[in-house]
C-alpha cells in the first residue's frame, strides 16, 4: 500500500541521520540493544490486541528452533550497520546498504530455491553497480586517498562492516522467510523471539567483551 511505502521511505531516509545526531557517545551494541527493546515492546502490544492467548500458546523450545539462526544473523547484522554509520557518511550507507537486494536475491536461491528471470537478475546486478558506483565516486575516493592513515583506516572498517551487513541481511529475510514457511509463525510472535534472542545474545556478547577487557587491563 502506498502508505506503508510512504512510511518505509521516510524511515530508510531519516534513520542514519536520527543515529548520527543522537548516538554519539553510545556504543553499537547500545544501539542495537533500544531498537530491539523498542521493537519488543511494539511487537508484544500489537500482538496482545490481535491474538490474546498467545502466551498460553507459546513454547520457549519452538521459538527457539524457529527464530534462533535468523535471530543471531539479525544481532550481527545490526551491530556492523551501526558501525558503518559511525565511520562513513549517511548517504553512502543508505546506497551502499541497497546492495543487499542482490544477496537477498542469491540466499533465497540457495536456501530456499527461488530461482529469478533473466530480467531481474540484470536489473539486480545494475542496481549494484549503481550502488557501488554510488559509494565510490570520484569525490569521494579521492578523499579517501588524500586523508591521514587514520582516516583510510576508519573508511576502510566502515565499508567493510557496510558490506558484512548487506550481505547478513540477504542471509538473514532467507532465513527469516525459511522460518515463517516451515513453522508457520504468527509474523509478530517471530519479530518478538528475534527480539528476545537478538537482545540476549547482544548482551551476552557485551558482557563477554568488558570480562575480557578487564582481565587484559589487570594483567
Amino acid at each position: 500500500p502506498p502508505l506503508s511505502v510512504g512510511i518505509l521511505s521516510f524511515h530508510f531516509a531519516a534513520q542514519p541521520f536520527l543515529v548520527t545526531s543522537f548516538g554519539n557517545g553510545l556504543s553499537p551494541q547500545g544501539l542495537v540493544m533500544m531498537t530491539e527493546f523498542l521493537k519488543l515492546v511494539y511487537c508484544s502490544l500489537v500482538l496482545s490486541l490481535t491474538d490474546p492467548d498467545w502466551v498460553q500458546k507459546w513454547s520457549a523450545r519452538q521459538a527457539f528452533l524457529a527464530s534462533g539462526l535468523p535471530s543471531l544473523t539479525y544481532a550481527v547484522q545490526n551491530v556492523l550497520m551501526q558501525v558503518a554509520y559511525r565511520k562513513l557518511d549517511a548517504l553512502v550507507v543508505n546506497i551502499g546498504n541497497q546492495t543487499k537486494l542482490i544477496s537477498t536475491a542469491v540466499f533465497c536461491y540457495l536456501i530456499l530455491g527461488q530461482r529469478r528471470t533473466t530480467r531481474q537478475v540484470l536489473a539486480l546486478i545494475l542496481i549494484c553497480f549503481g550502488c557501488t558506483l554510488g559509494c565510490l565516486d570520484e569525490a569521494s575516493l579521492h578523499s579517501v586517498l588524500d586523508s591521514p592513515s587514520g582516516a583510510k583506516a576508519s573508511n576502510f572498517l566502515g565499508l567493510m562492516s557496510l558490506g558484512a551487513a548487506s550481505m547478513l541481511s540477504g542471509l538473514s529475510a532467507a532465513l527469516s522467510e525459511r522460518s515463517l514457511r516451515v513453522h508457520q509463525r504468527n509474523i509478530y510472535l517471530f519479530s518478538m523471539e528475534l527480539c528476545l534472542i537478538s537482545l540476549a545474545s547482544v548482551l551476552v556478547a557485551s558482557a563477554a567483551s568488558a570480562l575480557t577487557s578487564s582481565r587484559g587491563s589487570e594483567v
